[in-house]
Formats: structure tokens, sequence, C-alpha cells
């Protein structure tokens, strides 16, 4: 091993550390009492209805059937966000977020199966993600004068998505 190699290194390490803490140390001096960084995390559920379980009858002009086997629909959620007073009156708030739906139940139109050879039934097939941001600003009511504005910014993808589901949203 080169001493030289070997000091620089040290060196580099200690001053990155040191310059982290400075970093830190300057970010928890602005984040006062009138701001706050926050992060929200759920893992949630949603089951089949009735309807999702055991429908017997008509839909689309087909006959349509339930599908007991179904599972819950699982949904993860993430958000990481800033809220900051500007004054006694105003404050701003960013975020972004992230939620994932596995195991989503979507409506499946079967062509061709025996004994009925076309007829509607239920599936957990899709999966999707939700992902954005917000920005929002408050004042908060002055002089009879209240204003909130909001700006989101979100995108969603998604497997499974068919003209059947289309049709039902």
């Amino acid at each position: 091993i080169n001493i030289d190699e070997l000091l620089i290194v040290t060196f580099t390490n200690a001053a990155a550390s040191e310059m982290r803490e400075k970093i830190l140390e300057a970010i928890y001096k602005k984040l006062d009492e009138d701001s706050h960084i926050y992060f929200n995390w759920s893992e949630v559920f949603r089951a089949p209805t009735t309807d999702d379980l055991f429908y017997n009858g008509t839909m689309m002009g087909a006959e349509a059937k339930g599908n007991p086997n179904l599972k819950p629909e699982r949904i993860t959620n993430y958000e990481l966000g800033f809220e900051q007073a500007l004054n006694s009156t105003s404050a701003i708030k960013i975020s972004a977020y992230y939620k994932e739906t596995r195991d989503l139940i979507q409506l499946i139109q079967y062509v061709g199966a025996d004994p009925n050879p076309n007829y509607y039934s239920y599936d957990n097939i899709d999966f999707k993600t939700t992902k954005g941001f917000s920005l929002a600003y408050d004042l908060r009511q002055t002089k009879n004068i209240r204003l909130s504005a909001n700006y989101t910014l979100q995108y969603a993808e998604g497997t499974g998505i068919s003209q059947t589901t289309m049709q039902q949203l």
C-alpha cells in the first residue's frame, strides 16, 4: 500500500465527513419551528365486493359471473413532503408520492369458453403504479380573504388495461 494514497483517501474521507456534518447543521438551522419534513407510508387492502365474488346475471349484453377465488387488492403508499410557513398567514407545501396496487380486480371477457362461448368474470390480473408531486400555497384568512392554490402532476401506469376496463370507467 502506498502511504501517499492512504493519506489522500483518509484525508478525503475525513473532509467528506466534516463537510456532511456542516451541511446537515446548516439544514437543521433552516428547519425551525415554522417548517418540517414528513414521510408517510401505509399498506392497505381492498376486499372484493360481493358482486365481484358472487354476481350471476348479465353485463354488457352477455352472461356475467363472479369469481369466489379473488384475492384482495393490496395497496402500498409512500409520501415525502416539506411544509414551510412563510409568515403568520401563509404557507407552502411540497410533496412527492408513489402508490403501488397489486392484484387489482378487473373484469375480463372470455370468448369461446365452454359451456358458454361468451361471458364476463372478474380476476386479479392488473398491477398499477401512480407517482407524482404536489405543490400547494395556503393564505389563511386575512381581511376576509382566504386563498388556497394547488398544482399536482401525476403519472399512472398499469398492466391488464383493456377495452372492457375502459368501458367501466
